[in-house]
């Protein structure tokens, strides 16, 4: 069951999964697919879903750190407003001063880390790989003009292209 649209982009603590490339049935749906299905299973689907789940994992991870940013700074607030209400009472500015300082040290821990750009690394190298099992069901793309042996030689160059990081030819 899918969470709700507001809740979807608030980060889980659970690992995230990947759902598949291709719906279960399809190979006994389309029979004619069938021996490039497996080709497909063979040389594509485990590296999408390991670049798949990797990319969710770390777009879970940049959210959270995000969530937390933000939670942490509306306390922060909070703590200030108590501060300035209470100008007598020291112990809300040490806690604040406190979270901002832990706040700090997570924004430079959350940039070092790079979740963001590994999270738009991997989900483009997922999407290529998702779009070129696509193109080698269709026989477009370079596909057309080969035979068996030929296009499944191509969708190994690609896939190997794909997961090194280059655009495939």
């Amino acid at each position: 069951m899918k969470r709700p649209a507001l809740f979807r982009r608030v980060p889980t603590l659970r690992a995230p999964s990947s759902d598949p490339l291709l719906p279960a049935g399809v190979a006994e749906e389309f029979p004619a697919l069938g021996s490039d299905i497996d080709v497909l299973k063979k040389e594509l689907f485990a590296d999408f879903e390991k670049l798949d789940v990797a990319a969710l994992k770390s777009q879970n991870g940049f959210r959270l750190a995000q969530l937390v940013l933000i939670v942490g700074g509306l306390i922060a607030t909070l703590l200030g407003a108590i501060q300035a209400a209470l100008p007598k009472s020291a112990w809300a500015g040490v806690v604040e001063v406190s979270l901002v300082l832990v706040l700090g040290v997570l924004f430079v821990v959350s940039g070092q880390l790079s979740f963001q750009e590994d999270y738009l690394d991997r989900r483009l190298k997922a999407e290529r790989l998702r779009a070129e099992c696509f193109f080698f069901l269709a026989r477009v793309g370079g596909y057309s003009a080969l035979d068996e042996h030929g296009s499944r030689g191509l969708l190994e160059r690609r896939v190997a292209l794909i997961k090194a990081g280059s655009a495939p030819e």
